[in-house]
């Protein structure tokens, strides 16, 4: 006879969805700082060459900050779905960092290794909330 494991607590998915996020949510904040305060060390680490008179660092900075903090505070709210909704919305943020980077001239090792594996992990973190109950 089989019998179905009843489990307590979250799945194991779910905690690796919720400390995926997490981790991409609290590391996203201070890249943000960066690029409001030392925004053509951040410029280089994003992947791109640096100009003087580019406009795009700190509306980069502020948005990091605050997809950082909107996902910190959805993470927080403890429904691991809407966390899971929300950060499968977030991925597309280093995926279209991916095709800025390659479409700027940037290092398609940057471009992948930074932004292209940013965005597998928030949506594979995102997948472990969604089919987790």
């Amino acid at each position: 006879m089989t019998t179905l494991r009843q489990t307590s607590g979250p799945s194991r998915a779910h905690r690796a969805g919720l400390l995926g996020l997490g981790a991409a949510a609290v590391a996203i904040i201070p890249i943000g700082v960066r690029f409001l305060v030392a925004p053509d060390a951040a410029q280089t680490g994003y992947g791109l060459p640096t100009t003087a008179d580019n406009p795009y660092g700190p509306p980069k900075g502020i948005r990091d900050i605050a997809t950082g903090l909107m996902t910190l505070a959805v993470l927080a709210r403890g429904d691991g779905r809407l966390a899971g909704q929300v950060g499968l919305a977030a991925a597309t943020i280093p995926l279209g960092d991916m095709v800025v980077v390659l479409r700027g001239g940037g290092r398609p090792r940057d471009a992948f290794g930074i932004h292209g594996a940013t965005c597998l992990v928030m949506a594979a973190s995102a997948a472990g909330l969604l089919v987790t109950r």
